[in-house]
C-alpha cells in the first residue's frame, strides 16, 4: 500500500482554481506514457532479454528543450564568475536581477529590434530578470489582472499561460486560430473588445511568436494591428518571444550568411511602453533551461517608481513574493558576458541554423507518410503542429498510443485548447524537433507508418 493511500483524507479544502481549474502538467503526462513503452500492444514487445536489448529507443519529441549543452565558453565563464565572489553567488541578490544582465539584455534588444530613436530605447529600468519566462508571465498576469478579470489567449495556447491564469482566478477568453497559418485575427479580437459581456473584464492579450505549440510566426502587420487595438482599448499586450533567437533570415542562412532576423518593429513605436509587456527566456537560446533565467521588459512604472509614491511597482512586489531574486548572480553575470561576446554570438547563430536544418529535414521526412494521413500544418522555431490520420480518435489517445506502441513521444493538441472545445484539436499533435538530431529524426517515418496500420480505440 502506498503512503498516500494509507493516509486519511484531507481535513481542509484546496484552492479550487489550482486543484480543479488547472489541468495536470502535460509534459509529466507525456513522460508517464513514455515509461510504458513498449506496451503489450507494441510491435516491439518481446519476452526475451536479448530481443529487449534491440527495442528501438524512445524518440522524445514532447518537451521543448535544447538538445545540446551550453557553450564551453559560457560554462568556463560561470566558473570564473563563481571564483570572483562565491559569497555573492550563494546569497540573495537584487530583486530585478544582476545589473550587468539587465543592461546587457537591454542593449541586445535595442540592437536586435533595431531601435534607433532615443525615446524608444530600452534601458535597465525597463528590465527585470526572472526565474524563467514562466515566472515573467506569471508576474505580468498578476500585475494587470485579478480574480474575475479576463485575459485573451489565442488558441492553440501555451498551456502554462492558461494554467497560471486559472490558478489566479483570472478567466481565459479563447481567440481561435485556424490552419494553415494559425495566426490570430485582429478583427476577431476587436469584436471581443466591443462585446459588452467581455470588454470591461479584458485586461490583456497574450501573443506568443514564434508560437508554442504551432510554430507560427506572426506578421509585422498583424502585430501592429493588435498593438493599436490594445492601446486604444487600454489593454496590455503581453508579447512572449521565448523563441525569437531562432528567427533567421532564412534566405541568407541558406546562402551561408548567418544573420538573425529582426523579429518586428514594435519597439520603435514611441508609445510601446504604454502598452507592451515583453517576455523573454534565456533557456533555449543559451541552452540553460535548468538555470531558470528569463526576463520581463516593460514600462519602468510596472517595475519600480512612477506608479505612486511607493518605490516599488506591482512587478517588484510579485517578484519579491515569488522568487525574492533570480537564481545565482554568477550565472547571470556569465550570461551577460555571453550576450555580447562575439564567439558566443556565433555559437547561437550556428544553433539557430542547425534548428533550421532540422526543421527542413523534418518536413522532408514527413512527406513519406502523407499518404497515410500525416500532415505538417505549421512549423517554426522549436515546433511542428501535425494532423494525424484517425478522424474519430482523440489526440490524447493518439499521443498515448504513439508513445506506448512505437516510442514516439509527442503532446496532444487537446492540451493546448479549452476543455469545452477540444474537438478542434482532436486531430493534431505537437512535435518538438529541437532535442532530436537529424539521424534520429530519420527513424520517425517508419514508426509513424507502422502505427498507421493499427487500430486505435
Amino acid at each position: 500500500m502506498s503512503a498516500s493511500s494509507s493516509c486519511s483524507k484531507l481535513s481542509y479544502k484546496l484552492n479550487k482554481h489550482l486543484d480543479q481549474d488547472c489541468p495536470a502538467p502535460p509534459v509529466s503526462l507525456g513522460r508517464a506514457w513514455a515509461e510504458a513503452y513498449p506496451s503489450e500492444q507494441s510491435p516491439y514487445k518481446t519476452s526475451t532479454h536479448e530481443a529487449q536489448q534491440s527495442v528501438p529507443g524512445l524518440l522524445n519529441l514532447a518537451q521543448g528543450v535544447p538538445g545540446h549543452l551550453p557553450s564551453s565558453g559560457l560554462l568556463e565563464r560561470v566558473k570564473l564568475e563563481l571564483g570572483k565572489d562565491c559569497m555573492a553567488a550563494a546569497s540573495y541578490g537584487p530583486v530585478f536581477g544582476a545589473p550587468e544582465l539587465r543592461a546587457a539584455l537591454a542593449e541586445d534588444m535595442n540592437q536586435r529590434y533595431a531601435v534607433q530613436a532615443e525615446q524608444c530605447r530600452i534601458n535597465v529600468q525597463n528590465v527585470a530578470i526572472t526565474a524563467g519566462a514562466n515566472m515573467a508571465a506569471a508576474v505580468a498576469f498578476q500585475a494587470v489582472a485579478g480574480p474575475g478579470d479576463a485575459v485573451v489567449l489565442p488558441t492553440p495556447w501555451y498551456f502554462n499561460h492558461q494554467m497560471t491564469l486559472a490558478s489566479l482566478g483570472v478567466d481565459v477568453i479563447a481567440l481561435p486560430t485556424s490552419a494553415p497559418s494559425f495566426e490570430p485575427d485582429p478583427s476577431s479580437f476587436s469584436t471581443l473588445l466591443k462585446d459588452e459581456a467581455t470588454s470591461k473584464r479584458i485586461k490583456a492579450l497574450v501573443l506568443v511568436t514564434p508560437n508554442n505549440p504551432t510554430g507560427a510566426i506572426y506578421s509585422e502587420e498583424v502585430l501592429h494591428r493588435f498593438a493599436d487595438l490594445c492601446k486604444d482599448s487600454g489593454v496590455a499586450l503581453i508579447l512572449d518571444e521565448t523563441y525569437r533567437d531562432f528567427l533567421l533570415d532564412e534566405s541568407g542562412a541558406r546562402e551561408g550568411q548567418e544573420v538573425f532576423k529582426r523579429p518586428h518593429s514594435l519597439f520603435s513605436r514611441p508609445d510601446w511602453q504604454a502598452t507592451i509587456i515583453h517576455i523573454y527566456s534565456f533557456s533555449k537560446s543559451y541552452a540553460i533551461p535548468g538555470w531558470r533565467l528569463g526576463a520581463l521588459v516593460a514600462h519602468e512604472a510596472l517595475l519600480a517608481g512612477a506608479i505612486s509614491s511607493q518605490s516599488f511597482g506591482p512587478v517588484a512586489k510579485a517578484l519579491d513574493n515569488y522568487q525574492i531574486c533570480p537564481a545565482r548572480i554568477d550565472a547571470q553575470r556569465a550570461v551577460a558576458w555571453a550576450i555580447h561576446d562575439s564567439n558566443e554570438k556565433t555559437w547561437r547563430l550556428q544553433n539557430a541554423k542547425l534548428l533550421l536544418a532540422r526543421r527542413t529535414a523534418f518536413l522532408e521526412l514527413m512527406t513519406a507518410v502523407e499518404k497515410s494521413g500525416w500532415k505538417v500544418e505549421c512549423t517554426g522555431a522549436y515546433y511542428a503542429y501535425v494532423s494525424h490520420p484517425w478522424a474519430r480518435v482523440s489526440s490524447e489517445t493518439v499521443a498515448k498510443e504513439l508513445a506506448q506502441r512505437v516510442g514516439v513521444v509527442v503532446l496532444p493538441g487537446a492540451f493546448f485548447t479549452p476543455a469545452q472545445s477540444r474537438e478542434s484539436a482532436a486531430q493534431r499533435l505537437r512535435f518538438s524537433i529541437a532535442n532530436v538530431c537529424i539521424d534520429r529524426l530519420q527513424e520517425l517515418p517508419a514508426r509513424l507508418e507502422l502505427i498507421s496500420q493499427m487500430e486505435l480505440a
